[in-house]
This record gives C-alpha cells, sequence and structure tokens, in this order.
C-alpha cells in the first residue's frame, strides 16, 4: 500500500483488475475504469498543500493471472511552489518535498561511501 508524493496522478488502465484504494475505516475496494477513462488519485503534497482538506489516496495493486498494463501521469507543481500548509508560515518547496520522500523510499541509490 503506497499513497503517491505529489498532487495528482491520472491514471490510464487497460480494463484489467488489479488497483484497489484503501476504504477510510479499512478494507479495499476494487477500481475498474473503462478503457479511455482515467482514474484520479490525490497525492500527499496536496494533502499537506490543503491541510488535509484533501486526502491523499492510499492504494495498492493486487497481483492476478493476466497482464495488467496502467500509464500514470504525475501532476505537480513548479519545483520552486511552496506547498507549505496554507495560512502556514512554513515554505517547502515542491521539489524539496519530493525529494524526500524518494530519499526515504529509494534507499538503494543511496551513495554507500
Amino acid at each position: 500500500m503506497h499513497t503517491d508524493y505529489g498532487c495528482l496522478t491520472l491514471l490510464a488502465m487497460d480494463g484489467t483488475p488489479g488497483l484497489e484504494v484503501r476504504k477510510r475505516g479499512g478494507g479495499w475496494i476494487p477500481v475498474s475504469a473503462p478503457v479511455g477513462e482515467f482514474v484520479i488519485n490525490f497525492g500527499e503534497m496536496l494533502e499537506m498543500w490543503t491541510q488535509k482538506r484533501v486526502v491523499a489516496t492510499p492504494h495498492r495493486v493486487v497481483g492476478g493471472d493476466a497482464e495488467r498494463m496502467s500509464i500514470p501521469l504525475f501532476y505537480n507543481p513548479n519545483a520552486e511552489t511552496n506547498v507549505a500548509p496554507i495560512g502556514s508560515d512554513q515554505v517547502i518547496r515542491a521539489v524539496d518535498h519530493l525529494q524526500k520522500r524518494f530519499d526515504e523510499t529509494y534507499l538503494h541509490l543511496k551513495d554507500a561511501s
């Protein structure tokens, strides 16, 4: 299970099942979208920026026997945009938020020296 790091993700799917979203009270809901339609996920950056008025979408993919294809488009603001909670005195640049999350996720890419 994970949430996307940025603002919005537009996801084109091939109609093969597997994507599930987490319900607020627990449990999972299968997501299906006909070919040619998009699934939209809200991300962590948008959640932070809106002071949790918009909540990031926890989701997962459950494997099956059929091959599955999906194509995500990650939509984020300009790298220098301040995405700190609205009304706060903080400055959190979009690029810094994303880099922090990438660094936390892709530990194998860190320099071992």
